[in-house]
């Protein structure tokens, strides 16, 4: 028997998200799609990682990916100088020119991002004041035992086609992967990077 099943379903069961919580959900995901192809598209311009508060072609990579042939370090060209000392400012050889004009995915990675704290912090204030989080999201103390645990993951295992209530209640594994997301996936990805 299903956790979920086994209490009594609240007055709303069934009734679906309520519609902040479909808005919210729809945004964040829209941001984070964003955020993989955005990044996706620099990484492959730059291959590079730094650390610290410089990195650029100049300062030493922690870690060069050796995953697009768009970037090879072919070390100083011989050009005109940018520097008084006669350095260069560029050191490598692109052999890509639409993979060299990334802008605009540094320009809507950062708008992404901007997007996904604000409605990360929207969906978190309004969670906690309409009890969402506590109610549906965060599993109670009695929930987070290991025979629970084991009925969820046996119903899950063993599916009976049913008709999708399409929001709340939720059984224990949901409650823990939803948690999981909102309070240490998205935070550890705005705070990375």
């Amino acid at each position: 028997m299903s956790l979920a099943s086994s209490h009594p379903p609240p007055a709303n069961a069934g009734s679906g998200h309520s519609r902040w919580v479909r808005v919210t959900h729809w945004i964040v995901a829209a941001s984070v799609l964003t955020l993989a192809v955005t990044g996706f598209t620099i990484l492959m311009a730059h291959p590079r990682l730094y650390w610290g508060a410089v990195g650029n072609d100049l300062t030493p990579a922690l870690i060069e990916l050796p995953i697009s042939r768009n970037y090879r370090h072919g070390g100083w060209e011989v050009g005109t100088p940018s520097f008084p000392d006669g350095a260069h400012a560029m050191s490598v050889i692109r052999t890509y020119d639409i993979l060299n004009e990334n802008s605009w995915a540094r320009s809507l990675h950062f708008l992404a991002a901007w997007f996904l704290v604000v409605t990360g912090a929207i969906y978190l204030i309004a969670g906690i004041f309409s009890g969402h989080l506590r109610r549906d999201l965060v599993p109670r103390s009695g929930e987070l035992t290991a025979r629970h645990l084991r009925e969820d993951l046996t119903v899950h295992l063993h599916p009976r086609t049913t008709q999708s209530a399409g929001g709340p209640p939720y059984g224990l594994l949901q409650k823990c992967s939803y948690s999981g997301v909102v309070f240490l996936g998205l935070p550890l990805m705005v705070l990375t990077g």
